[in-house]
């Protein structure tokens, strides 16, 4: 029987919906932190965990150093082109600003914003955080996820560290994604939470603690929204198998803000009367010391 933790305040059932994207070629892995990246305080979270990297949106244009802003269509029915125009992708105010906007471009009749940490950012456990502001409205689909380095979609491995739909409003989704399970026969792992407060318009802070050996030498993944776990999963007692659990190699980071497509749905056009906007305050990377 697992043991159980002290912070594991909520074990959730599954739901549907998830992100699944097409890979370059993989890289070598190796962990890419920029030596002169500074560590302003180590008030971690996590007891006995330190700063390593961190990005506090504090410029006035995004760090080409830890982020790629992308050029591509979207997948999974997505109805977006992704640009890197600063209509789309934007750092004002310290934050990074991802919008959504009802215009054609790339053959596709909206454009948004999604960057990522491939080549720039990636590392193998730790607790990641994100403040962040989400959209309202139907349609949408922001994300906070991330991608393994070693191959290439499903088997690289998927952390969906925060989702959410338009179509439910008052819910965020965490998953996880395999060669053996995933978006494509339907068998992936997902969870469901509702933070107190609601979730469009609203600041939380969205996390995941991503452990080694953490439990009967088996490694654990923790998700977290303001600081309370919202849900677990443990790596199969003993298996190695990376077709199962390919969460032991390097990863890197993805925010982006979809429209439509599996997870968002049909899209509502009167939410650009007012904006469709989100917010990331900051996103910190800590590790044991």
């Amino acid at each position: 029987m697992r043991r159980t933790i002290p912070f594991l305040l909520l074990l959730l059932t599954a739901c549907s919906g998830d992100v699944n994207d097409e890979q370059p070629a993989p890289d070598n892995g190796t962990d890419k932190i920029p030596d002169e990246q500074p560590t302003p305080d180590n008030n971690a979270p996590i007891e006995g965990y330190v700063k390593i990297w961190g990005d506090e949106f504090d410029g006035d244009s995004l760090n080409t150093m830890y982020w790629t802003a992308e050029n591509t269509v979207g997948a999974n029915q997505e109805l977006q082109y992704y640009s890197d125009r600063t209509e789309n992708v934007r750092v004002e105010d310290g934050c990074l600003v991802i919008e959504a906007r009802k215009e054609e471009l790339g053959g596709r009749e909206y454009t948004s914003g999604r960057i990522n940490s491939r080549s720039k950012i990636q590392f193998k456990y730790g607790y990641i955080e994100a403040r962040m502001m989400l959209p309202k409205g139907r349609g949408t689909w922001p994300a906070f996820w991330m991608l393994g380095t070693q191959s290439v979609w499903p088997a690289c491995g998927e952390i969906d560290i925060m989702e959410h739909s338009g179509q439910n409003p008052t819910q965020v989704s965490h998953a996880l994604h395999t060669l053996e399970r995933n978006t494509s026969n339907g068998r992936y792992w997902s969870a469901a939470y509702t933070p107190e407060g609601g979730v469009e318009g609203v600041w939380h802070t969205y996390a995941l603690l991503w452990e080694e050996e953490a439990d009967a030498g088996d490694d654990r993944i923790t998700f977290m929204v303001d600081g309370v776990a919202t849900a677990v999963q443990y790596q199969p007692h003993g298996i190695e198998d990376t077709a199962q659990w390919p969460f032991n190699s390097y990863f890197y980071v993805v925010i982006n803000l979809a429209m439509g497509g599996l997870m968002g749905g049909t899209i509502d056009d009167a939410i650009f009367d007012e904006g469709v906007v989100m917010k990331v305050d900051y996103v910190r990377l800590y590790q044991k010391q």
